[in-house]
């Protein structure tokens, strides 16, 4: 159809709009191309909605940039698409809708896995790994960006420039981040004396200054580890004698540390002579192929990580050594790129976890279960738990999407404005059999349920859509935030009774938000803006819900 990106952005101008078919309402038969309007009502032109949002690893860290470039890679890469059907992946202010194009067949025999990447100007480079197993999964894939200037807890940066002459160390150069009492490990990078920085086609680079930033990530603090899960997921890992490891992957990481280096104006990715990394070791660390804290003697496979396809490649092993009262483990670099000490296992753990809500699930906003080892996350069993079924449901079944066999254990956190709360978490599990676990009510109780429905009038075009997307619902009273997904205009959400909310969404790198809305079963709603979003209800008693309309209307779609 000629006018087809036209629809598209018409389609979302107001909330972000992911796709759908189109119906030709004719109102006569004067001329074609008079009094045609376009109903869009928008869930076929995509499938299994992704919402990307990046967030800040360390809370009291810089506000994020307004946008920020993502590249999308992996097997599954050119199925992927934006929200507007293109291939242009930006998030604005964090967030990037995605989805799978119409042509993709995901299941969970075969499914379609990509990776979303970014490399931001201030932050450490970031990957994660989304796996689609069926047309109808929503994911909310959350990344914390690591600020080198205010890293999280349990992790450090360092950056440093030092002196080359002709492109070569005159001396041996030693880099060092520091330690503290949140980060009691460090990493030192020791370039031999003699050493000649190349290029990635490993030709010299002539220059004056090398201009270091390390990123280091212990496993002494859950933010640190947090901030790390994404890059640890593996995609298509290349094993032991160079062999490609079949099926998944899970890595329980030992510590990280990613290199950044250039020479002048060209990136460093190579060495005529390696570079050695001394990581020191959390002595607290749980071996998961022993049950027990880490020691001297003990042996870690050591990876490195293709930044540009998110692949890591087993590279050798290492021994953990005692020197200075710390454990450390020696490793040899010879080109650049994020390097872990990661225990793996391909060995699968196939038990089932029955979740019982001691309230209905909608109630359960904010509320993530994660599969946890020691303290690190192996898999987000759900990002939002009140998304997870019908409204009513007081019970649901997740399977573990991690094939590992790794003894962890449920947790479930809660979300506040401050960060992430525990509620409650599993035993250790002492095999993989199916379990139980009961989540008790939310402290707060008084939800109103809530029915939004949307439609947005294009008026140049002659457009009325009915969007399929991602919809943030931030609470201004409380501070927490929660995004949803609607169908074909339609979203239902339990909303704390007296509490203040805004609506928002992204489309085309933009993002459209409403005024605020107050939830009152005593006040009907009645607000709009100068974009052109209005929003009106009350609440019914007939019905015991909150119905409200939004409406977006434009004169200008493209």
């Amino acid at each position: 159809m000629k006018n087809l990106n036209s629809l598209y952005k018409a389609t979302a101008l107001g909330l972000a709009l992911v796709f759908g078919t189109s119906v030709l309402v004719m109102n006569g038969c004067k001329n074609p191309a008079e009094d045609i309007k376009v109903a869009i009502a928008t869930k076929t032109l995509s499938k299994s909605a992704t919402l990307v949002q990046f967030v800040k690893a360390n809370p009291s860290g810089p506000a994020l940039p307004a946008t920020i470039a993502v590249t999308i890679g992996g097997p599954g890469k050119d199925f992927v698409q934006t929200d507007n059907g293109g291939k242009d992946f930006v998030a604005s202010n964090g967030l990037l809708p995605l989805s799978l194009n119409r042509f993709s067949a995901p299941s969970a025999a075969n499914p379609i896995v990509f990776t979303v990447s970014a490399n931001v100007a201030g932050y450490a480079p970031v990957f994660q790994k989304i796996t689609i197993a069926s047309d109808a999964d929503l994911k909310n894939a959350v990344i914390p960006l690591v600020s080198l200037t205010t890293p999280p807890a349990g992790s450090a940066v360092v950056q440093a420039d030092k002196p080359l002459t002709g492109g070569t160390t005159a001396v041996e150069t030693k880099i060092e981040t520091a330690v503290s009492a949140t980060t009691p490990q460090a990493v030192e990078l020791v370039l031999p004396a003699g050493t000649q920085v190349q290029d990635a086609n490993k030709q010299p680079i002539a220059a004056t200054t090398l201009k270091t930033t390390i990123v280091y990530y212990g496993t002494t603090n859950a933010d640190a580890l947090k901030a790390a899960a994404p890059i640890m997921t593996a995609v298509n890992p290349i094993g032991p004698n160079n062999t490609p490891i079949t099926g998944n992957v899970s890595f329980i990481t030992a510590g990280a540390v990613s290199i950044n280096m250039t020479a002048g104006n060209t990136a460093v990715k190579n060495f005529s002579k390696a570079m050695t990394a001394e990581i020191e070791i959390n002595p607290a660390l749980i071996n998961p192929n022993t049950g027990v804290a880490i020691k001297a003697g003990d042996v870690i496979p050591v990876w490195s990580l293709d930044e540009t396809t998110g692949q890591w490649k087993y590279e050798t092993t290492v021994s953990v050594t005692s020197a200075g009262g710390k454990l450390v483990a020696l490793i040899s670099i010879n080109h650049l790129s994020t390097w872990a000490l990661n225990f793996y296992t391909t060995t699968a753990c196939p038990f089932t976890v029955t979740i019982n809500l001691a309230a209905d699930i909608k109630a359960y906003a904010g509320y993530t279960v994660v599969y946890e080892h020691a303290g690190q996350a192996l898999a987000v069993l759900t990002s939002e738990l009140s998304t997870n079924a019908p409204a009513g449901t007081t019970s649901i079944q997740i399977k573990n999407p991690v094939p590992a066999a790794f003894k962890g254990k449920v947790v479930v956190y809660a979300a506040s404005a401050t960060g992430l709360t525990k509620i409650t978490e599993s035993p250790s599990l002492a095999n993989c059999n199916d379990f139980t676990l009961n989540i008790p009510s939310p402290a707060f109780t008084d939800f109103v349920d809530t029915d939004i429905s949307f439609v947005a009038r294009c008026t140049n075009k002659d457009i009325i859509a009915y969007p399929t997307t991602w919809m943030s619902l931030k609470d201004i009273t409380d501070g927490t935030a929660i995004n949803i997904h609607m169908v074909d205009g339609k979203v239902n959400a339990k909303l704390k009774n007296g509490h203040s909310y805004t609506m928002s969404a992204v489309y085309d790198e933009k993002t459209y938000t409403s005024e605020t809305v107050v939830i009152d079963r005593t006040k009907s709603v009645a607000i709009s803006n100068a974009a052109g979003l209005k929003v009106s209800g009350a609440y019914s008693t007939a019905n015991k819900k909150m119905v409200l309309d939004a409406d977006f209307t434009t004169g200008t779609c493209k």
